[in-house]
C-alpha cells in the first residue's frame, strides 16, 4: 500500500500524497491534482531567478527536453518537491512567475475565492505585470482563460495596444460601456464580447479592421454603428440574442463574412444592401419579427439557413439560386405552401416546416430532402 503524507502550506492551502499522487486542496477541498515536477525551488536561491524571466520560460525548454522521458522521480521524492515549490511561491508572496501558468493563476484565484484577502488584492497585479511581461504564451494564456478581463479598460486595452494583441476575450464581465478606446487594438483578430450588458458599440470598432471573428451574443444592443461595415475581414460575427431593430446598410460591406447569427432579435426587415453578402454560408435569421426577404436570391454560396419562428408568409421564387443549400429551417412561420422553385435547391438535404399550415410538399422535395417536423 503506498504511504500517505499530508503537507500544510498555509491556511489555505493544503497537499497530499494519496495513491501515488500529489493533490492540492484548498480549504479542504480537492483543488487539482500535481503534474510532473520540472523544477525544484529553493528560497535562498530564488536571487538567481532574474537569468529567468519565469518558470514558463523554463518549462518551456525542459519540456522539449524531456517530451518523451518517463517519470522516474520516486513518488514521494516528488511529494516534497511541488511541497518546497507551493512553500517558496506562498513566502514569495504568490509571484505567479515561480509556478507555471497553468496553475500559478487559477490557484491564486482559487485561494482569493476561499477568502484569502492578500491573494484576491495581488491577482490583478500579477495579471497586469504579466502581461506586461510581453511574452507570447503568457498573453495568449491570460486572454484565452478569460484573466484579462480582471483588469480595467485602461490598462486593458493600453497593454493590447503595447502588445498587439491578436485575440480578447471579454465574456461575461457585467461591461455596460465599451470606451472608443477599443478601435486602437488593431491587430485583434478574434473579440469576445459575449453575454455582457452592452447597449451600443462605439463608433471605433469600425477601426478593427484585422477582426476575423466577433462575438456579441447575449447582450443588449439595440443598434450597430454604421462603421461596423468597415469589418472587411470579419468571416464570423454573432450578433444573437440582442434587441437589435433595425440593421445598418452597411452590414453589405462584410463582404468576407461566412457565418452570421442574428438570431433572437427584434428586426421585421433587411436593409437592402444585405443581398452583397454573396460568400455567406451559414445564416441564422430565427426567432426575430422577419415578414419579407425579397434578396434570398443573392446569397448564392449559403448552406445553412435559418428562418424559423418569423413572420414570414412566401419565400421568393428566386430561392432557386441557392443550389448550394443543404440546409433549411422554415416552422414557426405562415407559410402555407412550397414554392416549385424549391425543386431547384439541388443540394438540400434537410427542411423543417410545419405541417399544420404546409399540407403538400412536392414529390421531388421529398425524394431527395429529409422532412423535419417540429414537436
Amino acid at each position: 500500500m503506498l504511504s500517505q503524507k499530508i503537507f500544510k502550506v498555509s491556511e489555505y492551502i493544503t497537499l497530499k500524497l494519496e495513491d501515488g499522487k500529489t493533490n492540492i486542496y484548498i480549504k479542504s477541498h480537492l483543488f487539482r491534482q500535481c503534474k510532473k515536477l520540472l523544477i525544484q525551488l529553493r528560497f535562498d536561491e530564488i536571487i538567481t531567478f532574474d537569468e529567468i524571466d519565469s518558470i514558463d520560460e523554463a518549462a518551456e525548454k525542459i519540456n522539449r527536453e524531456m517530451e518523451d522521458q518517463p517519470n522516474i522521480i520516486p513518488h514521494e521524492d516528488e511529494f516534497w518537491g511541488h511541497c518546497s515549490n507551493l512553500q517558496v511561491w506562498v513566502e514569495m508572496k504568490y509571484d505567479t512567475r515561480l509556478l507555471h501558468r497553468n496553475l500559478a493563476f487559477p490557484l491564486l484565484k482559487e485561494i482569493a475565492d476561499a477568502g484569502d484577502v492578500f491573494a484576491k488584492q495581488i491577482l490583478k497585479e500579477e495579471i497586469l505585470k504579466r502581461a506586461l511581461s510581453g511574452n507570447e504564451s503568457i498573453i495568449e494564456y491570460l486572454s484565452e482563460e478569460n484573466y484579462l478581463g480582471y483588469l480595467d479598460h485602461k490598462n486593458l486595452f493600453s497593454i493590447a495596444k503595447k502588445i498587439s494583441l491578436q485575440r480578447l476575450v471579454l465574456r461575461d464581465k457585467n461591461i455596460e460601456f465599451l470606451s472608443e478606446s477599443i478601435g486602437n487594438l488593431t491587430s485583434l483578430k478574434y473579440l469576445d464580447l459575449r453575454e455582457n450588458k452592452l447597449t451600443k458599440l462605439p463608433k471605433s470598432i469600425g477601426n478593427l479592421t484585422s477582426l476575423v471573428e466577433l462575438e456579441l451574443g447575449h447582450n443588449l444592443l439595440e443598434k450597430l454603428p454604421e462603421s461596423i461595415g468597415n469589418l472587411a475581414s470579419l468571416q464570423y460575427l454573432d450578433l444573437s440574442y440582442n434587441e437589435i431593430i433595425n440593421l445598418p446598410k452597411s452590414i453589405g460591406n462584410l463582404v468576407s463574412l461566412q457565418s452570421l447569427d442574428l438570431s433572437y432579435n427584434k428586426f421585421t426587415t433587411l436593409p437592402k444592401s444585405f443581398g452583397k453578402l454573396r460568400f455567406i454560408r451559414n445564416l441564422f435569421l430565427n426567432h426575430t419579427n422577419l415578414t419579407k426577404f425579397p434578396f434570398i436570391g443573392n446569397l448564392i454560396s449559403l448552406e445553412y439557413l435559418d428562418l424559423s419562428e418569423n413572420r414570414l408568409k412566401e419565400l421568393p421564387e428566386s430561392i432557386r439560386n441557392l443550389s448550394l443549400l443543404e440546409e433549411l429551417y422554415l416552422h414557426g412561420n405562415l407559410i402555407t405552401k412550397i414554392p416549385q422553385a424549391f425543386i431547384k435547391l439541388e443540394s438540400l438535404i434537410s427542411l423543417g416546416i410545419d405541417t399544420t399550415l404546409i399540407k403538400q410538399i412536392p414529390k421531388e422535395i421529398k425524394n431527395k430532402a429529409n422532412i423535419i417536423y417540429p414537436s
